[in-house]
């Protein structure tokens, strides 16, 4: 029933935050992350969903031009419902995906770590390590020269859906 209350809010344009996902990642992974990972959600959200409507932001496509880049990273986490961190060595190292990870944890948002490739614990910063160790994660598998998701793709997006929740009673 809550899924499809979910489901519902979202078509209609009432459910409390105007995007499903705020999707995190860095420069250096954007070009693999919107090819192979951001094109595909898109489309499995909006066939979950059944609307045309946009249900993922990302500083790419959502940032306003001319704006601080610190409160445009407040307005998107904070206009959804749910956030995925690509993490890479590269995200480690950047500091605008060390602001997104504090303001995302800040804001106490339902988090989904994608694991790009194996990162050292010390290489994760104390925030994202402790999200590391709190919740059960996603990663990117090489097999047989394909890319692959594990958990696979219907388990990740009712993990979305599921974690969107928390919104309902707003």
């Amino acid at each position: 029933m809550k899924l499809e209350l979910v489901l519902e809010r979202f078509r209609l344009q009432t459910f409390p935050k105007k995007y499903l996902v705020f999707f995190s990642f860095c420069s250096e992974d954007a070009v693999a992350t919107t090819n192979l990972f951001f094109t595909e959600l898109e489309k499995r959200l909006e066939d979950i969903v059944h609307t045309p409507r946009n249900l993922i932001c990302s500083g790419d496509r959502n940032f306003r031009p001319g704006q601080p880049i610190g409160e445009e990273i407040i307005r998107c986490i904070d206009e959804s419902a749910v956030t995925i961190l690509a993490v890479s060595n590269s995200f480690c190292k950047k500091h605008w995906c060390k602001r997104e990870i504090q303001e995302i944890y800040d804001q106490d948002k339902p988090i989904i770590l994608l694991m790009l490739e194996h990162v050292e614990p010390e290489a994760m910063g104390p925030v994202l390590y402790k999200m590391f160790e709190r919740y059960s994660r996603a990663k990117w598998v090489f097999e047989d020269g394909q890319i692959k998701l594990e958990p696979d793709w219907a388990i990740f997006c009712r993990s979305i859906i599921d974690l969107s929740m928390k919104y309902l009673d707003e």
